[in-house]
């Protein structure tokens, strides 16, 4: 029937082509600026809600993959599979320079990671336990932490996101594993590159250990006598006069026999243990983190009478203090990259908080609060890539 209109006919529709979407944040705010590529198509952008999208696409596997901005992204790429539906891939980020720290504010002791500023502080972790002494991997990708939610502390990790699904127990000891550190994963000799460093009382007395990311390979690593703990890693090439080169340093009473700590160190190459300074007795030299450089150690020591942030040279021994307070300062730690700059905590306002104090050359020191929330310490232990 030529021209004729036909009515009462249905039609059905299939949906051919689907799309990959998703949002991108940072400690919870949206990230816009991020470069997203897709298997086999043309790069995007994020808007300013963190948003971007790949469409038209038909089914296959795709690789995700989001960079720029000096981030690290978790995942760092996604494999997704378009099935006859659109896809949906998410990703969050955290600076290498995170801040890692406890904090009680919501209860009791969880982890908490930050901007290197202080800003986006958000919880990682969430249990009834405590889930402390943080420290966050070169690649700025995965959390190691010590927790008592088995009774006794062990080790265990998290991705950046806090995904649960990601939590992993690494140790597994009669006696208790806390304060893990990464090794960097390019330089130190072999069986010491990306691993972890923890302290463990599995033995009678505390000792410096090591194990695989996984949590394979757990094996001693200090031997001398007395209680060992706080490792830091580090290519000393001027310890005093000597190059050392690769050396693990660690605070230990072997050689005050009260209980005070001293500072030590093992040459990784050579296996022989001694003194970074004379110990004292009567003062307590704890806690060394080694700059990003290798050419410093900041520690706290109570030679003043109340706990202070001391940042040796190594090259010759000499001592100074940094954001002297009538207060404790205590556990400090280094911004990523960044000699002058430390963190630490103090108790200046009462409640132990998180602060950076940073000493340009000829300056004045510059001090800043990050924390003001509850108590917040321990702050994470970083190595650097």
């Amino acid at each position: 029937m030529s021209g004729a209109v036909r009515s009462g006919i249905d039609f059905t529709g299939t949906q051919t082509a689907y799309r990959i979407y998703g949002y991108i944040t940072n400690a919870g705010t949206p990230l816009s600026g991020v470069t997203v590529s897709c298997t086999g198509q043309p790069n995007t952008t994020t808007n300013a809600s963190g948003y971007y999208e790949f469409v038209g696409l038909s089914n296959s596997t795709y690789t995700v993959i989001p960079s720029g901005l000096g981030y690290t992204y978790v995942p760092a790429n996604a494999s997704v599979t378009v099935s006859s539906a659109d896809q949906r891939q998410d990703f969050v980020t955290v600076v290498l320079n995170a801040l890692l720290f406890t904090s009680s504010r919501d209860g009791n002791p969880e982890t908490y990671v930050a901007n290197a500023d202080g800003t986006g502080q958000r919880r990682i972790t969430n249990d009834a336990a405590m889930d402390t002494d943080p420290a966050l991997s070169p690649d700025g990708t995965t959390i190691a932490y010590a927790t008592n939610r088995d009774g006794n502390y062990e080790i265990y990790t998290i991705d950046v996101a806090g995904n649960v699904s990601s939590r992993t127990r690494l140790t597994n000891a009669a006696g208790m594993d806390w304060g893990p550190t990464w090794t960097s994963m390019i330089g130190p000799p072999a069986g010491y590159a990306n691993r972890i460093l923890f302290v463990s009382d599995r033995t009678g007395s505390r000792k410096i250990w090591k194990m695989n990311p996984d949590g394979t390979g757990q094996a001693q690593v200090t031997t001398g006598a007395g209680n060992d703990q706080f490792p830091t890693i580090g290519n000393v090439t001027n310890l005093n006069g000597i190059n050392e080169g690769w050396v693990i340093i660690f605070a230990s009473d072997r050689g005050t026999g009260n209980g005070n700590d001293g500072l030590y160190f093992k040459n990784l190459s050579t296996g022989v243990e001694g003194p970074v300074i004379a110990s004292n007795p009567a003062v307590n030299m704890t806690e060394p983190r080694i700059s990003p450089n290798y050419q410093y150690v900041a520690f706290s020591s109570d030679a003043a009478g109340n706990a202070q942030i001391i940042l040796l040279t190594l090259s010759n021994l000499a001592q100074v203090t940094r954001a002297a307070n009538a207060a404790a300062d205590y556990q400090p730690s280094w911004v990523v990259g960044d000699n002058t700059t430390i963190y630490f905590v103090s108790e200046r306002t009462g409640a132990p908080q998180v602060w950076s104090v940073y000493k340009p050359p000829i300056l004045p020191e510059v001090l800043a609060q990050l924390t003001t929330s509850g108590d917040n310490w321990q702050i994470g232990r970083r190595t650097f890539p």
